[in-house]
């Protein structure tokens, strides 16, 4: 995990794991680093083990949630949101799974349950065939508490709300966003896509 300060040319790192497909990464709790590998498999360790050359105390894992690709990751009310990309349960064109996690009492994380977002409201451009939603990341307005979703694939931006509805959706140029894959917000709201 590489840390640094903005405007700072050095970049320094924290091992915790071995070569792979990682994603995405959010703090739960503001004491625990979550990171998310593209299988679905987690890696959580303590923020202050950061400035460690190797992070000794992580806990892996590995495959807790189903088949799939994943992409996106979350944390918010003490839970993780994990974003899935393409997974196999899904219907591409009507549904996405967002899988909520959370910490059990003997201190180990636990799939608390699956989110099926309907996509059946959105309308595919004229033109293009049928629609397919491959998400890239999430993120939770901490002003209006909506969720948003980013499809990179398609080029488009969704607005739901706590239930996980779609409010709104908003196609996003390809000339301007060539590969959005992240997104934040910062406290007064104001949204960020790299």
């Amino acid at each position: 995990l590489y840390f640094f300060s903005p405007g700072t040319e050095k970049t320094s790192y924290s091992k915790f794991g071995k070569k792979g497909d990682y994603e995405d990464v959010t703090v739960l709790n503001i004491n625990t680093f979550a990171v998310l590998k593209s299988n679905g498999s987690l890696s959580l360790f303590p923020t202050t083990e950061i400035g460690k050359e190797k992070i000794d105390s992580v806990q892996e894992y590995e495959n807790i949630l189903p088949k799939g690709e994943y992409e996106g990751l979350f944390a918010a009310d003490s839970k993780l949101y994990a974003l899935c990309k393409n997974c196999s349960g899904d219907k591409e064109e009507n549904e996405v799974s967002i899988y909520m996690l959370e910490a059990t009492v003997g201190g180990g994380l636990s799939v608390a349950g699956p989110f099926k977002i309907d996509l059946s409201m959105i309308q595919p451009e004229e033109g293009k065939g049928k629609m397919k939603f491959h998400p890239s990341c999430i993120a939770k307005n901490p002003v209006t508490q909506e969720w948003y979703i980013i499809s990179s694939v398609n080029k488009m931006l969704l607005v739901l709300d706590a239930q996980w509805r779609i409010k709104e959706y908003f196609p996003l140029d390809p000339a301007l966003f060539k590969q959005p894959e992240g997104m934040a917000f910062n406290a007064k709201g104001d949204m960020y896509i790299s």
